[in-house]
């Protein structure tokens, strides 16, 4: 008599036969199933006391009508449907499971992995997002230390090709050629700054010179800078450092440098922060060794003062180059009655004011100053500029007097003498300079305007507030300028290029 008790605890396994169980002895058949204990609730297709969950044994040979064998790597099929509810119940243990199921299931629970898995990934990434965001409000010079070098190599890992009209390099604007006016003092300098630095110091400021530090500069003031700041020098390096931007730079153009410097210094007490602001918060960087024929130039990085300056024997190129300041003026505290770019202004407003109606609607290319203009700022190496505006080479004797004299504002930062060299450069092609204006033109508008040609661009951008408190829309308060060389000879790269090819390092 087979028990038949739901009560009993004795070891109980399934059979093939759907109506009875055995009890202490072994199923009849050749099921091939072992047991331990469990309790399950009964199913109407099969009489069963407290059962035990079953375990496949795996057989000594499978048959051709198995349909799942444990000794294959791989499933053949499902399981046939005269395998016991049991054994499916097993392999598949869910009370909806049907033999088509399977594979549905697999594709499921495949799915809903990924899915934890992206899931897991998002709460990262949004967590550490977080933190950083929470960081930049606290400490946004620690945030760019962090952020910064993500930040170079995503606006870096397009090759230099530099500014173009149209996206290809007008070639032969920039032959290897004497000019006559000596690089000597630039040279001297650069020894005498090197020679004040300490070993540790020294080797943070050398680069290679087709290093690609050259490009690293960036106006934004929490920018992760190299080389050897200002704000760690003793007073004997410090006067080396100026006394290099005085050996490359015009009287008028150190003197433009320092007077940024100090804005800055005002603006760091405007703030209250003299950790993201500061007169001292600029960096120099020397790349190659300062020689009379070789190639080497040197770079200052700061907040609203960049120079970038390239020498190859009395040859120098001194783009790009970026001078600015928020405020434009300082009325209170040390640096009262210190202003930049005035002139810059001034004579921007008066040769827009000197054309006449025909030639002034030819020259605004939008009357309407809403944003931001600038095209050649860090990171903008390669920018796609076509010429807008009206050319320059149409103007009368007058007209164009205004536009060599505003041209002059920026070249005559360069020593004197390479400022000369480089304002013939722009001349030879006066007749392919354009000029770009962009707001009103009255005595207290807000604009933007732009010279244009295949050996120059130079901007001058009114724009709006960053560190100040106001309106926000471009105003006269926060001025960028920029001076480029367009077709491929920002930092002299393209007189780096002729020189490697004629003399191989």
């Amino acid at each position: 008599m087979v028990p038949t008790d739901p009560s009993a605890t004795t070891s109980t396994r399934w059979c093939a036969r759907p109506t009875a169980t055995t009890t202490g002895r072994t199923c009849s058949g050749s099921t091939g199933w072992s047991s331990r204990t469990e309790s399950v609730a009964s199913r109407p297709s099969l009489t069963r006391a407290p059962m035990t969950r079953l375990e496949p044994s795996i057989p000594a040979k499978c048959s051709s009508r198995t349909s799942w064998c444990p000794n294959r790597s791989t499933r053949a099929a499902w399981p046939d449907t005269n395998a016991p509810p049991d054994t499916r119940e097993l392999l598949f243990p869910s009370p909806l499971y049907t033999e088509s199921q399977g594979p549905t299931r697999s594709r499921a629970r495949n799915e809903r992995s990924t899915m934890r898995r992206l899931l897991q990934w998002t709460g990262i990434v949004v967590t550490v997002l977080i933190v950083l965001i929470g960081l930049a409000f606290l400490n946004p010079v620690a945030a760019s230390r962090v952020l910064w070098p993500a930040v170079e190599h995503a606006m870096l890992d397009e090759p230099f090709l530099g500014v173009t009209a149209n996206g290809e390099i007008e070639p032969g604007l920039f032959p290897i050629e004497a000019t006559g006016v000596s690089t000597e003092p630039i040279k001297n300098a650069a020894h005498t700054f090197l020679a004040s630095l300490t070993p540790e110091q020294r080797a943070r400021t050398l680069f290679p010179v087709d290093d690609l530090e050259w490009r690293r500069w960036s106006n934004i003031h929490i920018a992760t800078r190299q080389g050897v700041g200002l704000l760690e020098m003793d007073a004997a390096q410090t006067a080396a450092a100026f006394g290099l931007m005085a050996a490359t730079l015009s009287t008028r153009g150190f003197e433009t440098s320092r007077d940024i410097m100090r804005l800055e210094g005002h603006l760091a007490d405007l703030m209250d922060d003299h950790n993201q602001y500061g007169e001292q918060r600029y960096w120099f960087t020397v790349m190659g060794e300062p020689s009379g024929s070789a190639p080497w130039g040197w770079q200052l990085d700061g907040h609203h003062l960049i120079v970038n300056c390239f020498v190859l024997g009395d040859q120098v190129v001194l783009t790009p180059m970026f001078m600015g300041s928020e405020p434009m003026r300082a009325d209170t505290g040390p640096y009262a009655g210190t202003a930049v770019l005035e002139e810059e202004l001034a004579a921007g407003l008066a040769l827009i004011d000197a054309l006449d109606d025909d030639q002034r609607a030819v020259a605004v290319i939008d009357p309407t100053k809403a944003r931001n203009n600038a095209h050649g700022e860090h990171f903008q190496d390669n920018a796609v500029v076509p010429y807008e505006g009206i050319r320059l080479g149409g103007l009368d004797d007058a007209q164009r007097e205004l536009a060599l004299e505003l041209v002059r504002l920026y070249t005559g930062n360069l020593r004197d003498g390479h400022a000369e060299v480089r304002l013939s450069e722009v001349v030879r092609h006066w007749d392919n300079t354009y000029f770009a204006w962009i707001g009103d033109t009255g005595p207290d508008a807000v604009f933007y305007y732009r010279i244009h040609s295949p050996v120059i661009m130079i901007e001058y951008d009114q724009q709006g507030p960053v560190a100040l408190d106001g309106p926000n829309a471009p105003s006269r308060d926060h001025v960028h300028t920029v001076v480029r060389t367009p077709n491929g000879n920002d930092y002299g790269k393209d007189l780096l290029r002729q020189h490697l090819l004629e003399q191989p390092h």
